[in-house]
């Protein structure tokens, strides 16, 4: 097999279109279908505890905002936001893909600057919501492919179990397992459960990562320019940053101005004879 390698200017060799799974790094070689949910899985995994340590901080907040009244609550809430933000930017940094700016306000001087700041950015209440939203998310996206994987292994095993003891299993998915082409048929729906199984955390993966540039990254009143982009040639993205745009494309120019009438004929004007005066 011959392996043609794609030059480009200069004479420098060109890396070949990427491939391989959605969200895995164009270093990495390509894996298979199995273990590339066993990585999807474990990715999930690790999301639990980021998503219990900001369902904690969440409740850290609410509870130093309720008794702020008394007074005593303003340096605990300034603790918990800036915990709680620590723990969204490790979240923001687990998104594949383009990394998910922070969209905050800068906060600085004294607490009560830093607290009044914090408590008038849009960012805080996103932050809050998904707090909130994270933790079921990640229990789900856990137990749910396990479960996916469950169905698939007892639908597989139908052909022996109804050998092995019939009646064990009275039904799957619906269908009644009363004899061996029934088993058999069981077996077929759970090797369709299994395929389902292998690309549901895949699915799972983009759906959290929609998710967190959707409540934690930065939105049309949130983004800023970049420095030394001209804010008029600017103009947010949707939830993955910002984007430069030419300034003819945002403000389209006026039509130029028609042309004197003795522009044609400039070119000509030293052949034409002088008028006598």
């Amino acid at each position: 097999m011959e392996t043609t390698v794609v030059t480009g200017a200069g004479g420098s060799a060109a890396a070949p279109p990427w491939s391989g799974p959605v969200g895995a790094r164009c270093d990495e070689e390509p894996v298979s279908i199995a273990r590339q949910a066993v990585r999807d899985v474990r990715h999930l995994l690790t999301g639990v505890p980021v998503a219990l340590a900001a369902a904690l901080l969440a409740v850290a907040t609410l509870a130093s905002a309720a008794v702020t009244v008394v007074g005593v609550g303003l340096p605990l809430l300034d603790r918990a936001v800036t915990r709680s933000r620590a723990v969204l930017d490790r979240q923001r940094r687990r998104v594949s893909g383009a990394p998910v700016a922070a969209p905050y306000r800068p906060a600085a001087g004294s607490l009560g600057a830093r607290l009044r700041v914090l408590l008038t950015d849009p960012a805080a209440y996103r932050d809050l919501l998904f707090q909130l939203v994270a933790l079921p998310f990640s229990l789900v996206a856990v137990l749910l492919p396990v479960a996916f994987w469950l169905g698939a292994a007892q639908g597989l095993a139908l052909p022996v179990l109804y050998e092995l003891r019939p009646g064990l299993i009275g039904a799957y998915l619906g269908v009644p397992i009363d004899s061996p082409g029934t088993a058999w048929l069981g077996a077929l729906a759970g090797l369709l459960v299994a395929a389902v199984a292998c690309q549901l955390p895949r699915g799972l993966i983009h759906l959290e990562a929609r998710l967190t540039r959707a409540l934690l990254g930065p939105t049309a009143r949130t983004a800023r320019p970049p420095v030394g982009l001209p804010w008029w040639t600017w103009t947010p993205a949707s939830s993955t940053g910002c984007a430069a745009r030419s300034a003819a494309s945002r403000w389209p120019r006026r039509p130029p101005a028609a042309p004197p009438r003795c522009a044609a004929r400039a070119g000509t004007a030293s052949t034409w004879p002088a008028r006598d005066t």
